[in-house]
């Protein structure tokens, strides 16, 4: 069945997935921003204090982005349009609280005794699905015209066997050489996420870090060979241009 709106809630780990700013805001009150905005950031702040408001503006569409602090003490933010509708909204969650499921896909992403840092994220995502040259593709697309991902529809299953096979590790539990080539190609950057992956052609251990504002991959052999290195490219110069056309 087509899907036209898609609600996703899950808990993320050090969520990087986010609505990108694009560096209009301007701090405003709650008796600034239009009622319906302002009547769903209270709704959801369920009677925490909002002390401001963020007004910014992506893709030309005029967001409000409020912060509070729950009655638990963690903090939680949300982004919201003029009229109304929840974009984005992230909760501070601690790792004790994640559910089961969650727990053990965390194991196998992450090295035991790895600091957390959780949240739990609510977005609303369009989904749209067409055939393009005989396949199903789908794209997933937030208010703001952003596109969060894409791929071929109905593809589940086969990510879901790929997590089977992907298991998280730290530098300590390298081979030597798998080892010295990831720390050679991150020249020093911290490196935040390391797998080990059962492929059809062997093992391969992935590396990600950030360099220069761009997430790098790497994918390395087990001998310490250098199979690959993917860094991804933000589509800012889009963004400029949207936000010049604002102006």
């Amino acid at each position: 069945m087509k899907r036209a709106l898609t609600w996703l809630g899950f808990i993320g780990l050090a969520v990087a997935v986010g609505v990108a700013t694009a560096g209009d805001a301007r701090k405003l009150s709650l008796d600034q921003i239009p009622a319906e905005a302002r009547e769903m950031l209270v709704t959801l702040a369920d009677g925490a204090t909002i002390a401001a408001v963020e007004r910014d503006k992506e893709h030309g569409i005029e967001l409000y982005e409020a912060e509070w602090k729950k009655a638990d003490g963690l903090e939680a933010e949300a982004k919201v349009m003029a009229n109304g509708d929840l974009v984005e909204m992230e909760e501070e969650t601690d790792a004790a609280a994640l559910p089961a499921n969650v727990k053990a896909a965390v194991a196998k992403r992450f090295p035991a005794g790895a600091k957390l840092e959780c949240e739990k994220v609510t977005l609303l995502m369009y989904e749209i699905e067409a055939k393009v040259n005989g396949k199903e593709r789908s794209i997933l697309v937030l208010p703001t015209g952003k596109i969060l991902g894409r791929g071929l529809a109905g593809d589940d299953d086969d990510d879901d066997d790929d997590d089977e096979n992907e298991q998280g590790v730290s530098l300590d539990q390298l081979p030597p050489a798998v080892k010295a080539t990831i720390l050679a190609e991150a020249k020093g950057a911290q490196v935040r996420e390391i797998e080990r992956e059962n492929t059809k052609n062997g093992v391969v251990y992935e590396a990600e870090w950030v360099e220069n504002g761009h997430e790098v991959e790497i994918q390395v052999a087990p001998d310490g060979k250098l199979l690959g290195r993917q860094v991804e490219q933000e589509d800012d110069a889009d963004d400029d241009e949207e936000d010049d056309d604002d102006k």
